[in-house]
């Protein structure tokens, strides 16, 4: 049961995680033209360019999602609903 608890908040997290990497490869290439001139040597939309900061943001965000989920995986769903009511 605990196991199924830490996969629902996983998958809680994940699908945070994944809105916000979707957007911001959405405003990222929105604003490629704008931020074109501040850039040396590559392009607005070069896809390793825009690859390596959301692989960085994921990789951060899965790692602040592990504290919530190893919690959610050591407690015991029976105790942690008899204290909420």
């Amino acid at each position: 049961p605990a196991r199924n608890i830490a996969q629902l908040v996983a998958a809680d997290v994940l699908a945070v995680i994944a809105v916000g990497v979707l957007t911001g490869g959405v405003l990222a290439s929105a604003s490629a033209k704008y931020l074109a001139p501040l850039l040396f040597a590559v392009s607005g939309r070069d896809p390793a360019m825009l690859a390596m900061p959301a692989l960085a943001l994921l990789g951060t965000a899965i790692l602040a999602a592990l504290p919530p989920v190893m919690r959610a995986a050591s407690i015991d769903p029976a105790i942690m609903l008899r204290s909420e009511s």
